[in-house]
């Protein structure tokens, strides 16, 4: 037993681990030759309490972890704990503590402990290595002797494309190598791995994604060796050059093509040497499209390069050639072409300097922009005109006052009208007719003015007239001929009709702004005062326009009214609704004038579009009642006459009583006149038969009460008219 127990500690005196082995008592009765030479041990322990050994020296760091398995009777492992020896330098130790048991009880203390400090220093570095060669821009891959991958980092899986569990273990160039060059490359790959090759420092090849993409990556290449020098694997480092090798591919055909562009573009390229002596260099074809001059008139011709530049842009181009003007920008120069023409250039001038400050050739890319100078002087001349009336417009208007607002300028006139009744022709015929009446009166307007005075359209329906130098009293000379000129266009289908009014800066004083309000106020103050005569000839004007239309409309009216008043007083209305009802029956059908005469007068069956466009007519009417104070009153029956008891009519589907009585009127008064005389779309009925038609539609399209009065006046009209004719 003796001799066992010696073999067993020379066997742990042998081992790197301390081991410390204690009774029952916690006193150290066992402790190997590592536990001693551990800086804690300048004497033997053997027969003291670990724990006075712990606390004196450097196991202070078991004490919690002892108690615990001695109180719990389990096995403590701990694989890392750091420690401060005494001189303050940190050591990691792992611990394994196994208690020893009798009869369920402690019996004392196996403790092995063992000093990892240098392993965890080696995996500290191994991770940090790892790590960078994680995070590394290049792509790292390392593959074994039979060219399966071992480590690839994370660039070089996102390039792939692929997880890592995917890519480690296989074949590099099976798996990641397009098949077209992977033969060649793993042939290659064996003589480097056994010693025979080098590939070259820098080596391309192309690898292929998990999508299928082929990219191009830039290799370097080395072998990792053992201790023995025996190669055991490669170790590649990558970049990916994919985008740099089409930007080179892309530069070889860019480079051919300049030629060919060159040649083919539609901008004029050219080379000019100016020292030591004047030369064409290089021209492209399209300048003989663009100036009519051939090159090999211009090869020969070395001065045509200022003799095609225009004589007022010549200095333009000496300031350039002498460093007085900054280049970099493109610059406007006139070309003279060969028939006369003036070409409008945009020319980008890049010296090209042999000495300092001395400019010994050009090159220059020069550009049409004739037809781009023509839109900008268009659109310079739109920015001050209204393009529908092509007079000034308000903008320029306002520049031209702070212009001319000076002594020298007074009297300063100025005229302000307004064109009336534009929101009737524009709701009443549409809103081209409304402009046409706006050019109408721009004309009338230039017509009366002399060539100095400036004439604009102000605002929608508003026109002013500014006259530099001119007195009041002609400017009211002009508002009495622009007048007079409306008066004798009352017979015209619009007539034209324009409130004006004046006023006059005589005084340097006076502010502008208020002669301008103070000829507002003149012109509302006219619009007022003309307010009904405008009214009465524009509406006198749009029914002599309706009646034009057709002899039958007129004569159609003036019955609908007799038989519409003939019902209203059967019904016992009031004078007032009375009065309304005529106006009513003159007028309800106005809206027809927006109508053309082909439409209303045609023969044949309307098509749903020609019959939405008839049925507008009551809104047109509506809106032209709205517009005159004089018919404001009746706008709601003449929209209304349409409408049908049922509801089922147009255009607001109006029912029974919500329509007006006049509407409920006039609708039969005028269905039975239509039915009773002939019409483009369909023949006369008889007076009995029109009747019993009504009398179908009482309830539905019209008012049953009105209808029953109006069918017993119209049966006792017959008997009479029949007793006459028998009596004849």
């Amino acid at each position: 037993m003796n001799d066992y127990l010696k073999e067993l500690k020379k066997s742990l005196n042998r081992v790197s681990e301390c081991v410390i082995i204690t009774d029952r008592n916690d006193n150290i009765v066992y402790i190997n030759n590592p536990a001693k030479r551990n800086k804690c041990a300048r004497k033997d322990f053997t027969g003291n309490s670990i724990f006075l050994s712990c606390t004196k020296y450097d196991f202070n760091f078991m004490k919690s972890y002892y108690n615990d398995a001695k109180n719990n009777l389990r096995q403590v492992s701990v694989k890392s704990i750091t420690v401060k020896n005494k001189a303050g330098r940190e050591k990691i130790k792992s611990l394994n503590l196994v208690p020893l048991k009798k009869s369920k009880k402690f019996d004392g203390m196996i403790c092995l402990i063992e000093d990892n400090t240098y392993s965890y220093e080696c995996e500290q570095r191994i991770s940090l290595a790892q790590t960078y060669l994680e995070i590394a821009a290049m792509i790292i891959v390392v593959l074994d002797k039979k060219g399966k991958v071992v480590m690839i980092n994370k660039r070089g899986r996102e390039l792939l494309g692929y997880k890592k569990k995917e890519i480690i273990g296989k074949n590099w160039f099976e798996h990641f190598i397009p098949k077209k060059i992977s033969k060649e490359l793993k042939s290659s790959f064996k003589k480097f791995i056994s010693g025979q090759y080098r590939f070259p420092e820098q080596f391309e090849n192309e690898v292929v994604t998990s999508s299928g993409q082929e990219k191009i990556i830039s290799w370097k290449n080395t072998v990792i060796k053992d201790d023995e020098g025996n190669i055991t694997s490669s170790l590649s480092s990558g970049e990916d050059i994919t985008e740099k090798k089409l930007m080179e591919k892309k530069i070889i055909e860019d480079e051919k093509r300049l030629q060919m562009l060159a040649d083919n573009a539609s901008d004029v390229i050219f080379r000019y040497r100016l020292a030591p002596f004047k030369k064409w260099e290089y021209i492209s074809p399209s300048f003989e499209k663009m100036t009519g001059y051939s090159r090999m008139e211009s090869y020969e011709n070395p001065d045509l390069f200022f003799k095609i530049t225009h004589t007022d842009d010549r200095q333009i181009l000496q300031d350039i050639l002498s460093l007085k003007r900054k280049t970099g920008k493109p610059v406007e120069i006139r070309w003279v072409g060969k028939n006369g023409n003036i070409i409008w250039t945009e020319q980008n001038i890049v010296p090209v300097y042999e000495q300092k400050n001395i400019i010994t050739s050009i090159d220059c890319i020069v550009r049409d922009i004739t037809e781009r100078k023509e839109a900008e002087e268009r659109i310079r001349y739109l920015s001050f005109h209204d393009c529908l009336t092509d007079l000034y417009n308000r903008a320029y208007f306002e520049e031209e006052l702070k212009r001319l607002d000076t002594r020298r300028q007074l009297p300063l006139s100025f005229i302000m009208g307004d064109v009336n009744s534009l929101k009737l022709v524009n709701d009443t015929f549409g809103h081209q007719e409304g402009d046409n009446l706006l050019k109408k009166v721009a004309e009338l307007m230039k017509s009366f003015c002399r060539r100095e005075d400036i004439i604009a359209r102000w605002g929608g329906d508003e026109f002013a007239v500014l006259l530099p130098q001119t007195k009041r009293d002609y400017a009211e000379e002009i508002i009495s001929r622009i007048k007079e000129a409306c008066r004798k266009t009352s017979k015209y289908k619009i007539p034209i009709s324009i409130s004006l009014g004046e006023a006059s800066k005589e005084k340097v004083a006076q502010t502008i702004e208020s002669i301008i309000s103070e000829a507002e106020d003149n012109m509302y103050k006219s619009k007022l005062l003309e307010k009904k005569s405008i009214a009465g000839s524009v509406i006198a004007s749009l029914t002599s326009t309706l009646f034009g239309k057709n002899i039958e409309t007129e004569k159609h009216t003036l019955r609908v009214r007799e038989t519409a008043l003939f019902i209203g007083r059967a019904l016992k209305l009031s004078q007032g609704q009375l009065d309304n009802l005529s106006l009513l029956a003159t007028l309800h059908d106005i809206g027809k004038i927006a109508i053309s005469d082909e439409l209303l007068t045609k023969k044949d069956s309307l098509t749903k579009r020609e019959w939405d466009i008839i049925k507008r007519h009551s809104e047109i009417g509506f809106n032209i009642c709205e517009s005159s104070p004089q018919l404001t009153h009746i706008a709601d029956t003449v929209l209304a006459h349409h409408e049908w008891f049922d509801g089922s009519g147009y255009p607001q589907g109006l029912k029974g009583e919500e329509i007006p009585v006049e509407s409920r009127i006039i609708a039969i008064a005028d269905a039975f006149d239509v039915m009773t005389h002939k019409q483009p779309y369909k023949d006369l009925i008889k007076k009995e038969d029109a009747a019993k038609e009504l009398q179908r539609f009482s309830g539905t399209q019209f008012d049953p009460e009105i209808i029953e009065k109006f069918l017993k006046i119209v049966s006792l009209k017959i008997k009479e008219l029949s007793a006459a004719g028998a009596r004849q």
